[in-house]
């Protein structure tokens, strides 16, 4: 199994960037980095950015952590750096990424859906981020239309409909917070609840070794009826009209369930960390651990390389993730700016 960016050797490099280190990307910009490295880093970025060399995607976890975050000179030097370098590129949202996988797993082994749900890993905007679809475009009545094409012609409307669609994307990254009547830490609530989840199981696990000796059935289950179980009982429901026939044959075993879950590429690494994370019954959990696991499980089995934080690196490099989906998982910036300097520009 390879990293779906780099199957094609036409397509740019995709690099996914967790978000402490667009923090420091974003303060190198404004002319404080934390080591000069990061400047060479940014330029370097920067140059094969603008050569169409590389993507350097964003995901829902960056707007989400982006809005809870109070310290605004933070957020508005990642942001700049965000924008600058991103383009707006963004990868697409954990539903619409299960749904092809759980649909590729139900084709392969039952041949229903007879039509597998495809989607794109990378689009553009906050919308495609989030499984919202659509862009700003101006539509009116004929007549309308007619009058704004001889006032701007159709090159000056695409101009206007992408100057808006522009300003919303900055303002989706900048002022998240700022509108009012919305709650910034709706889905900080949403994540304690899972954090909670997890937390009972860490505690299941210290009192009874003989759970804790079935780690990987413990770690499996929890993700199928935990995380995925209503994406699972769409797709079957998609799939057949008599659903219940198929999900009787694939919970037949735990074996079955198990390889099924592992053949879907971001379960497989949820899955891993999860399990590197639980085996170690003193590791602090913790919301981020979350969605750090939330946002590798799309970045590492298609982008070509993911910078990240070294817990979660550890817990991909020592299960050979990266070795699996051909994806260079790094935890140090200078590592990055080393393994950028090998790309060749077009």
């Amino acid at each position: 199994m390879t990293s779906a960016a780099s199957s094609d050797a036409t397509q740019p490099f995709v690099v996914y960037i967790d978000l402490s280190h667009w923090y420091a990307l974003g303060v190198a910009r404004a002319g404080r980095p934390d080591q000069p490295s990061d400047i060479d880093l940014l330029e370097r970025l920067r140059s094969l950015r603008h050569d169409g060399s590389i993507l350097v995607p964003l995901s829902a976890i960056h707007y989400t952590e982006l809005r809870e975050n109070p310290r605004e000179h933070l957020t508005t030097d990642a942001a700049d750096a965000m924008e600058e370098l991103s383009d707006f590129w963004t990868l697409a949202p954990m539903s619409v990424v299960l749904a092809e996988e759980i649909d590729t797993q139900l084709h392969e082994r039952f041949g229903k859906p007879e039509v597998v749900r495809t989607t794109p890993k990378i689009g553009r905007g906050f919308g495609f981020a989030h499984g919202v679809a659509g862009s700003f475009h101006i539509t009116g009545s004929e007549s309308m239309m007619t009058a704004l094409r001889r006032r701007l012609g159709e090159e000056g409307i695409r101009q206007l409909e992408a100057s808006a669609n522009a300003t919303f994307e900055r303002l989706a990254l900048r002022a998240g917070r700022k509108v009012p009547g919305f709650n910034p830490y709706a889905e900080r609530d949403q994540a304690e609840v899972r954090l909670a989840r997890v937390l009972r199981v860490v505690d299941n696990l210290k009192t009874d070794p003989d759970l804790y000796r079935k780690l990987d059935d413990v770690v499996a289950a929890g993700e199928i009826v935990a995380e995925i179980l209503k994406e699972v009982h769409d797709a079957l429901v998609r799939a057949d009209d008599n659903p219940y026939a198929i999900a009787t044959q694939f919970t037949e075993s735990k074996e079955q369930m198990s390889e099924m879950l592992l053949n879907m590429p971001s379960r497989r690494v949820s899955v891993t960390i999860r399990h590197g994370y639980h085996r170690d019954l003193g590791h602090n959990w913790t919301v981020n651990d979350l969605r750090d696991i939330d946002a590798l499980s799309i970045a590492v089995p298609y982008c070509d390389v993911v910078i990240t934080d070294n817990a979660a690196r550890t817990a991909v490099t020592q299960a050979h993730l990266d070795r699996t989906f051909s994806t260079t998982v790094l935890s140090r910036r200078s590592e990055l700016l080393q393994r950028l300097a090998t790309l060749k520009e077009p």
